[in-house]
């Protein structure tokens, strides 16, 4: 029992290990190539409740709409 419980251990430490540098690997090469990632704040179609960023969302009368059809059906 005592064999297999140290196993356990150390697969545990092992995996937190692989994580934390595949993480650290993962954000050292957006620095070093320039690509942090912004994301905006996501909204809805007020007609099909699709998710868009607002930045390409069309806003009218205070409600965000996918594309300028759904704005002229709403």
């Amino acid at each position: 029992m005592g064999f297999v419980r140290l196993l356990a251990i150390i697969f545990v430490i092992w995996l937190v290990v692989y994580i934390a540098r595949r993480l650290l690997q993962n954000r050292a090469t957006e620095k070093k190539h320039g690509q942090t990632k912004q994301i905006g704040n996501m909204v809805r179609c007020e007609t099909c409740g699709l998710h868009i960023p607002d930045t390409e969302a069309i806003k009218a009368n205070g409600h965000y709409y996918c594309c300028e059809e759904h704005r002229k059906t709403s």
